[in-house]
């Protein structure tokens, strides 16, 4: 057993990481009714557990004490609320940090559970937090965090394949991620956590899944050496993001040979008719929608961007109502809609056009999302959605507005003229 000690002198400059002042900021825990809470709580709507397969472990004798719920309202660790699974104790988790050898009985806990996937990827924020801090890394006193996705972990240091752990991302390794709560000598922690140290939120995620296909997922945090030290981590309520779920995370298309032809965005499952999907193409002033494999296109929603005060919807002008991706076959007007206003098109269609897109929100080479917009549709089931852009080319006298100056006169003429060569014309 080690030998328990206070730790100083070390800095609280990472207090500001958050915006938080010095001063300590509420942090509570509390118990769980039934382990499918718990699980409710790391999912979201469209998401759901196979029955049968819920299973929570924790370290023996502690009945629920180091698993629940805690609540921070973000102050803290960066996480408003969600599930707090530790080696320990979860009472001992609330600050503030008043002494660097808190610990409970045990050495483990975990929850683990089958999902189907209805969409190709899906992620889940977390903080990672240890008594081990700081005066224990380094040492063979190594507690991790792992989440396992058919027993890959994707619980990683971004940019890096090593595992969260004490001894990867700390006051000397990974410095950008970690945040210390080691109080200088005479004065308060900074943060209202009683562990000495925590890393800023983490995601963990993965892409390619397949479609229908069942995936058992695993969150596992333990001790490594002894179980004298507590370590924990935080996972963000209802933080499972998938692409597609958000404006922020729309459905990215597989890109073509050439821009101007048809992008084809990854099949997925509709789980919910009204539920909107975000997808987001290249840049244009015009698409062409398609959508194949059951379900139809109930609504449209248009982004919210700085230089349009509306758009023009078009249906199929084609012989009964046929799709195509021309933009010259979809002549029939709908409406003109508002951004972020959605448009019912009443009787659903299988495909129909957005006309009207300003050049200059196209301009923006800072936007990533160039037109990340909403669609819902009428019934569940995998759906394929494809998206033609509508041609044109940009004057060259066209006036570059936005941040283009934050990239200088050089960066902004060279962003101008390959624009010339990608933009769209309105048919």
């Amino acid at each position: 057993m080690r030998k328990l000690v206070n730790a100083v002198g070390a800095t609280v400059a990472a207090a500001s990481v958050f915006g938080a002042s010095l001063e300590a900021q509420a942090f509570s825990v509390g118990g769980y009714s039934d382990a499918e809470e718990l699980v409710n709580a790391l999912l979201v709507p469209g998401w759901s557990p196979v029955p049968g397969t819920i299973s929570v472990a924790e370290s023996a004798g502690l009945g629920n004490g180091s698993i629940g719920f805690f609540n921070d309202g973000g102050s803290t660790i960066g996480i408003n609320s969600g599930v707090i699974l530790t080696s320990g104790l979860i009472s001992l988790a609330p600050g503030p940090n008043n002494t660097s050898s808190a610990g409970g009985p045990g050495t483990l806990s975990s929850i683990s559970f089958d999902f189907v996937a209805v969409s190709p990827g899906i992620s889940w924020n977390y903080v990672f937090a240890s008594e081990e801090y700081e005066e224990w890394v380094g040492s063979g006193f190594n507690d991790f965090f792992r989440l396992e996705l058919n027993g890959t972990n994707l619980a990683l240091i971004p940019g890096t394949s090593e595992q969260v752990r004490i001894n990867n991302v700390n006051q000397n390794l990974n410095t950008p991620f970690y945040v210390s709560n080691f109080p200088p000598a005479g004065t308060n922690s900074p943060f209202n956590i009683q562990y000495d140290g925590f890393t800023i939120p983490l995601t963990a995620q993965a892409t390619g899944l397949t479609l229908g296909e069942t995936y058992n997922v695993n969150f596992v945090v333990s001790d490594v050496g002894d179980a004298a030290f507590d370590s924990a981590v935080m996972i963000a309520a209802n933080s499972i993001s998938f692409p597609g779920a958000t404006p922020e995370n729309p459905l990215l298309p597989v890109p073509p040979a050439s821009p101007n032809e048809t992008w084809i965005f990854p099949t997925f499952t509709v789980f919910d008719p009204g539920f909107v999907w975000w997808i987001d193409p290249d840049i244009a002033t015009g698409y062409v929608y398609n959508a194949t494999g059951g379900p139809l296109f109930d609504q449209f929603t248009a982004p919210d961007l700085a230089f349009n005060d509306n758009y023009q919807l078009f249906s199929s002008s084609l012989a009964g109502g046929a799709c195509s991706t021309n933009g010259d076959d979809f002549t029939t007007p709908m409406a003109n809609i508002s951004q972020l206003v959605p448009y019912d098109f009443t009787t659903p269609l299988s495909c129909f056009a957005i006309k009207g897109i300003d050049i200059q929100n196209a301009l923006d080479p800072l936007n990533t999302n160039a037109f990340a917009a909403g669609v819902s549709f009428d019934v569940t089931g995998n759906v394929n959605v494809t998206q033609t852009p509508i041609t044109t080319f940009v004057d060259p006298s066209t006036q570059v507005p936005g941040p283009l100056p934050i990239l200088g006169a050089g960066a902004g003429y060279g962003w101008a003229r390959r624009l010339r060569k990608r933009l769209r014309k309105i048919a």
